[in-house]
């Protein structure tokens, strides 16, 4: 509310996984949320088309780090199960390479490391093993002060790495994701393999940093499917939002945003004008 007691007015610009939770957490919290986007329908890069096999997803294909949309409903009284059916995969990821080889890695670390020793040998389920342990420092260092926080710390950050010494050596300071997977596996399969994470963040291993190598974790942690494709989510979300009085405008394209004494005021699309009090933007930065 503002100071006279009227819903504040906000709009959302994309309706992306984020702008999705941050509309259904908003007017929640009372607020008046108008969501915009040039799509024909919620969730961004998460689509799902149908076919003669079922539906298939297109962006996004499983789900992780689920307590982060467990929290997600929690925060507007709701319970995730009750929307989402939720399938465990046993298999986290199936790799294949063009000379024939093959690799699973398994929801079970034992069953991975079996894999990795029958693929290629002793000295390669070692290094995976390192690795593993590695992420795993590194995911729960910084899982909290870094991924968690609305506005990451950089004195928290200090702190927790003052604390364990050990993550200076973990975090690879200064090189990149590509770089130290090449050093630390002697299979040039295995770089390649987990260089992937870069692509998480739309980056390239040979650019990001070596800190990425957490989201191995993230992985190991769970990997879901959803029944009915993953875009069922995004269409729960925006569900959930409109049932608390969100409004939302798809194909249609936010043109401007308003700014008067240096204050933003409102959103103009090719149709219309969103006076706001509120813009939160997500959407590409390009």
């Amino acid at each position: 509310m503002d100071s006279g007691g009227h819903a504040q007015q906000t709009v959302v610009i994309g309706a992306g996984i984020a702008g999705l939770a941050a509309a259904l957490r908003l007017s929640h919290a009372g607020h008046s949320v108008t969501v915009i986007d040039t799509a024909a329908g919620p969730g961004g890069k998460m689509r799902t088309v149908a076919s003669s096999a079922g539906p298939v997803d297109t962006g996004p294909t499983v789900l992780t780090m689920l307590p982060v949309f467990e929290e997600l409903f929690a925060d507007v009284g709701e319970t995730l199960s009750d929307h989402i059916t939720l399938i465990p995969l046993k298999t986290l990821a199936r790799h294949h390479w063009d000379d024939g080889t093959t690799l699973d890695l398994m929801a079970d670390h034992a069953a991975s490391c079996a894999n990795i020793r029958h693929t290629f040998g002793v000295t390669c389920e070692a290094e995976f093993r390192q690795f593993s342990a590695r992420a795993k420092r590194l995911y729960e260092a910084f899982d909290g002060p870094m991924m968690q926080a609305a506005k990451p710390s950089q004195t928290q950050l200090t702190g927790r790495v003052l604390k364990q010494p050990r993550l200076i050596a973990d975090m690879a300071p200064h090189r990149t994701l590509g770089s130290m997977l090449d050093q630390h596996f002697s299979e040039p399969k295995l770089a390649q393999l987990f260089a992937r994470y870069a692509t998480y963040v739309g980056g390239s291993p040979n650019h990001e940093p070596a800190l990425l190598a957490l989201i191995a974790n993230a992985e190991a942690r769970g990997v879901w499917a959803i029944d009915g494709g993953m875009h069922k989510l995004a269409q729960t979300l925006m569900t959930l939002a409109v049932q608390r009085g969100a409004t939302f405008h798809f194909n249609t394209r936010a043109e401007n945003i308003i700014v008067q004494n240096g204050t933003a005021t409102g959103v103009e699309t090719t149709t219309a004008t969103h006076p706001a009090q509120t813009i939160l933007f997500n959407g590409d930065p390009n």
